[in-house]
Parts: structure tokens; C-alpha cells; sequence
């Protein structure tokens, strides 16, 4: 394998297993990696405040942080946004008004806080994604409302789905909008960003402030928010659980994410390096 500067990791259903847990292991492994001077760069639908990067990462000397897909690159040193990219203004007031129409729970994220409309919460949705839920954020009955009285424009939207079935309705709508870009993140779960950012687009962008080359980068993912990163990267993986699109862009295929995929892998970089 060729010299590694970065490994850019996705999250959910990549680093964390299905119950949403680092393994002891891969703790461990990316806290040697980083020893030796390779940045490990955390790249997710999640925002900087998010209790997993701040307890969990942070603290092994986690250095920049990829959120909300790219909308959001953050120093976790400095604790200080490099970049932010918002959404265009009338595009997303009429998706969340096509998402709404479709009764589909939405939300969206701006300035590291969640704004959730209250229509459309089944107890399903409370159960399965309780985590989302325990997060302290604002909701109103109208999430226009809330953009139009708070001059709020967001980051990032998002889905919570009752069914995958949920996600035929939202990719209906993949071609109406110019500047907004519409992904799958899992089964469960569709979100869109502006066609001005990606997480290969903030990861591009940050090795460039880093003069990194991107044949010196490890990019590892599972869903189609990740497949811009991985085609970036020059080592482009896949997780055994990832969706075969995302398969199909990886140079190499590991194991699950329920299995320690990533610990593994990292493992075997730190042998060669070390």
C-alpha cells in the first residue's frame, strides 16, 4: 500500500457498529495511527457537537472533523468552523414542502443545531431513532416557519423514514432541484446538502490546505453520501455491509461494520507503518 497521509472515515455503519459503538479495538488503533502523524478525519452526516465526536473523538487527538456531509469543516483544536456551507434558501423551503407533502418526517440542521417539525412523528420513529430524538433541538409544528421568522437558512436536511419503501418517494425528486443534491445515507434515512459541497468535495478541500496529495488518502464508507469521498480518495474502501454503488468505487472491500471493518483495516496500515 502506498504512503498514507489521511484516512477520512465514515461514521454510521462504518466506525460505529449497528448500536451506534466505537469497538475498544479500533480505539485503540486510531489513537497509534495518529501517533504517528496521520490525520484521521471523521467525515459524517453528523454535526461537530454530536456527543461521539466530542467524548469519543476528541479526546484520542482527533484533529478536523467532516460534518453534515460536507456543509461543515471544523478545527477541533482550535474549536473553529474552516468552512461552512449552506444551502440554496428557495430551493430547500420547496424540497421540505415536497417532503412534507409526502408526510415525511424532516428536519434540518444550521449553525450546529437540529430544527425538527413535529408533523409526522410515529412512535416507530421514536423508538428506532431515539438517539436523534434525546438531542436537544428545536421543533415547531412548521419548519418553514421556523426558516422565515429565524432567517435560518440550512446546512443540511434530512429524513427519518417509517419504511424503505419512504425512499422511491424522495428519489423522485433527485432531478428538480439545480443546486441541492439529494443522497441515501441508510436504509432508513435520506439527506440533502448543497451541489457546492460533498464530503469528497470538504475532504478535497482540506487536504488541500494540508498539501496532502490525494493518492496519500484512505477514504472508508458504506452509503451513497460516502462514494464522492471515496472517489477522491486514492485508496478508496468499502465496507462489507456498504451498498453495492459504493462497492463498486472501492479499491478494496473490508469486513462489516458489526464485525470491527475498520479496526481491522486501520490495523493493518499501523503494522506497515509502524
Amino acid at each position: 500500500m502506498q504512503k498514507i497521509e489521511l484516512i477520512a472515515l465514515d461514521l454510521d455503519g462504518t466506525l460505529l457498529n449497528d448500536n451506534k459503538k466505537i469497538s475498544p479495538e479500533s480505539m485503540r488503533v486510531m489513537e497509534k495511527i495518529i501517533s504517528k502523524g496521520i490525520y484521521i478525519v471523521p467525515t459524517s452526516g453528523r454535526m461537530s457537537n454530536d456527543d461521539i465526536v466530542q467524548k469519543k473523538l476528541e479526546p484520542i487527538g482527533i484533529r478536523y472533523f467532516i460534518g453534515e456531509n460536507g456543509g461543515i469543516i471544523k478545527d477541533c483544536v482550535k474549536q473553529k468552523n474552516l468552512r461552512v456551507v449552506s444551502m440554496d434558501l428557495f430551493e430547500s423551503i420547496d424540497l421540505i414542502k415536497e417532503l412534507e407533502r409526502y408526510q415525511i418526517f424532516t428536519y434540518f440542521v444550521s449553525n450546529e443545531k437540529i430544527y425538527y417539525s413535529t408533523k409526522n412523528i410515529t412512535n416507530f420513529l421514536l423508538n428506532t431513532f431515539a438517539e436523534f430524538f434525546e438531542v436537544s433541538g428545536v421543533n415547531e409544528e412548521s419548519l418553514i416557519d421556523i426558516i422565515m421568522e429565524k432567517n435560518i437558512i440550512p446546512e443540511k436536511i434530512g429524513t427519518l423514514l417509517n419504511s424503505p419503501g419512504d425512499v422511491k418517494k424522495i428519489k423522485r425528486l433527485k432531478n428538480k432541484y439545480k443546486k441541492i443534491i439529494i443522497m441515501q445515507s441508510n436504509i432508513l434515512a435520506v439527506e440533502a446538502c448543497s451541489k457546492k459541497t460533498s464530503k469528497g468535495i470538504a475532504l478535497g478541500w482540506l487536504c488541500e490546505q494540508l498539501g496532502i496529495n490525494r493518492k496519500s488518502v484512505v477514504a472508508i464508507g458504506d452509503s451513497e453520501s460516502d462514494i464522492s469521498m471515496l472517489n477522491y480518495a486514492g485508496i478508496p474502501v468499502a465496507m462489507g455491509n456498504a451498498l453495492d454503488e459504493v462497492k463498486k468505487c472501492a479499491k478494496y472491500v473490508i469486513t462489516e461494520n458489526n464485525n470491527d471493518g475498520v479496526g481491522k483495516f486501520l490495523m493493518d496500515i499501523y503494522r506497515e507503518i509502524r
